[in-house]
């Protein structure tokens, strides 16, 4: 079981560049869109996950692995492709732990409340 403080989840608020702001500004507007629905939160933060944050994060993941390999990768770029990973290793736990009901709804509403806090829409 994973820790659902969300301190993993705190340094990209905190330390996001210009590609978290993208990722985030593209991904949690729809993530608002699906606070609305009637869903018990677990579903919705499953949702949320399986449809758009994880399948993102894999493309996003891609892409930065592509920019690290070449010989004009940055510090930068390195940093930014190891807090990528720790990103999506974390949802991907989050999701492992919904899976096999581990995950508690106030667990889940937590978590949905600070992935609505950084939206970079508001």
């Amino acid at each position: 079981m994973i820790d659902y403080s969300l301190g993993k989840l705190i340094f990209v608020e905190k330390n996001y560049n210009l590609n978290y702001k993208t990722f985030l500004k593209q991904n949690l507007v729809i993530i608002k869109k699906n606070f609305r629905t009637n869903m018990n939160n677990i579903e919705k933060l499953e949702k949320i996950l399986k449809e758009e944050l994880i399948p993102e994060l894999d493309e996003n993941l891609v892409e930065l692995a592509n920019i690290t390999q070449s010989w004009k990768a940055t510090t930068d770029d390195k940093e930014e492709f190891e807090d990528m990973k720790e990103m999506k290793k974390y949802f991907d736990d989050v999701l492992e732990d919904i899976q096999s009901n581990k995950l508690q709804d106030e667990d889940a509403i937590e978590i949905l409340e600070v992935l609505d806090e950084m939206r970079l829409d508001k």
